[in-house]
C-alpha cells in the first residue's frame, strides 16, 4: 500500500516582515471621496498641501524638533497633475507585516500504476499587523494642526484635479474614515482570501496499452470558498481619534462584518501524448484546456452597504475565459 497511497499532513505558521502594500494594505470601498481620499498616502499628501496653502506655503512647516522636514518640503513641491516630487514616498512606503497560519492536507493514491488520483485540501488564514505605522506616525504629529485648521478654516474649498470639490473639513472627514477602517483591520482575519481551498485531480496514462499508446488524459476541478467583497456600515462616532467634526451621518465599513461573495468553482482538462522519433528524440505534445466548463460567473470583489441595505461601487472580476494551450516539446 505504500507504493499506491500517500498521505502528507502540513501545518504552518509564517510571518512576513515590512511587505509593500498594494492599495492601503487592506481593501478599502470607495465612499465617494474626492483626490484620493482613501489610499492614507493621497490623503495626507493633499491634506498637508491644502494646509499649507491655508497656513502660509513652506512657511507653515515647523522649524523644531521636526522629524518630518524633508517629508514635508518634499509634499510643498508636489504636484498631483503630474505627480511630480518623487521623493514624497521614498521610505514611507505603504508596508504592513502579514502572518499567515493554515493546514493541508494532500492525498495521493494509484488505484493502477496507470492512473493516479490526486486530492488536497487546505485552511489558511492570514492577518495584517504594523499597517503603514510609518504614517500613523505622521498623522499623530500633525493631527493637532489639522484639527485646528478644521476648526478655523474648515469651509475652505479643497478642489481636485477633476474638479470635483469639498470643504477642507470634509476632506478631513473622507480621510479620517480610511484611517479608521486601517486601524479596525489591524490584527484582524483578512476575509478577502480565500479561507478554504479543495482541489481534485485524475489522470490516466495510456501507455501500457497497444492501441492508445503514448496517450495521457487528465483533469481537475478547483474549489475556493467564498472571499469577502465588503463589509457592513457603522457608524463614525467620538471614540474615532482621528476624527472629531461634524461625525453624525458619517459610516464606515465594520472590518468584523463581512459581505460574502460566492465560492468559485473551475475546471481544467489535458491530453497529451508523447513518442519517440528519429531514434533517440522524445516528443510530446500536449493540450490544456483552462475553465474547461466555460464559468463566467462575475466574482464581486468590493463594494459597500449602504444604511438601506443596498449595496454601492460593486466591483466584479470575471474567470479567465475558457483557454487552450497546446506545447510541442523536443528532448534531446
Amino acid at each position: 500500500m505504500e507504493s499506491r497511497l500517500n498521505l502528507r499532513f502540513n501545518r504552518y505558521t509564517s510571518i512576513s516582515r515590512g511587505q509593500f502594500a498594494l492599495g492601503n494594505g487592506v481593501a478599502i470601498s470607495n465612499t465617494g471621496s474626492v483626490q484620493d481620499s482613501t489610499d492614507i498616502r493621497y490623503s495626507i499628501i493633499n491634506l498637508e498641501k491644502a494646509t499649507f496653502n491655508i497656513l502660509g506655503g513652506a512657511s507653515a512647516i515647523p522649524s523644531s524638533n521636526n522629524p518630518y522636514t524633508q517629508l514635508m518640503n518634499e509634499i510643498v513641491r508636489w504636484d498631483p497633475a503630474t505627480a511630480t516630487a518623487a521623493n514624497v514616498f521614498g521610505e514611507y512606503g505603504r508596508f504592513h507585516d502579514r502572518k499567515a497560519t493554515g493546514n493541508e492536507l494532500t492525498i495521493t493514491a494509484n488505484p493502477t500504476r496507470a492512473w493516479t488520483l490526486r486530492a488536497s485540501a487546505a485552511m489558511n488564514e492570514t492577518q495584517l499587523e504594523n499597517i503603514t505605522t510609518v504614517w500613523f506616525d505622521y498623522i499623530n504629529y500633525r493631527l493637532a494642526t489639522w484639527k485646528s485648521v478644521a476648526a478655523n478654516s474648515g469651509n475652505t474649498p479643497f478642489h481636485n484635479t477633476s474638479g470635483a470639490a469639498t470643504t477642507y473639513s470634509g476632506y478631513f472627514a473622507l480621510a479620517a474614515r480610511t484611517w479608521h477602517t486601517i486601524k479596525q483591520s489591524e490584527g484582524q482575519l483578512n476575509t478577502q482570501e480565500a479561507k478554504y481551498r479543495v482541489r481534485f485531480s485524475s489522470a490516466y496514462d495510456f501507455s501500457h496499452t497497444a492501441l492508445l499508446k503514448g496517450f495521457r488524459v487528465g483533469g481537475g476541478v478547483r474549489w475556493d470558498s467564498a472571499r469577502a467583497f465588503g463589509y457592513r456600515p457603522q457608524p463614525l462616532g467620538a471614540e474615532n481619534p482621528y476624527f472629531n467634526i461634524s461625525a453624525a451621518g458619517f459610516t464606515v465599513p465594520d472590518i468584523t462584518k463581512p459581505i460574502y461573495g460566492k465560492p468559485l468553482f473551475l475546471a481544467d482538462g489535458v491530453v497529451s501524448y508523447r513518442r519517440k522519433i528519429f531514434q533517440d528524440l522524445r516528443w510530446s505534445v500536449g493540450l490544456n484546456v483552462r475553465n474547461l466548463l466555460g464559468n463566467s460567473t462575475k466574482v464581486p470583489t468590493q463594494a459597500i452597504e449602504l444604511a438601506d441595505g443596498s449595496l454601492r461601487n460593486i466591483r466584479f472580476t470575471i474567470p479567465e475565459p475558457r483557454t487552450f494551450v497546446l506545447t510541442n516539446t523536443v528532448e534531446f
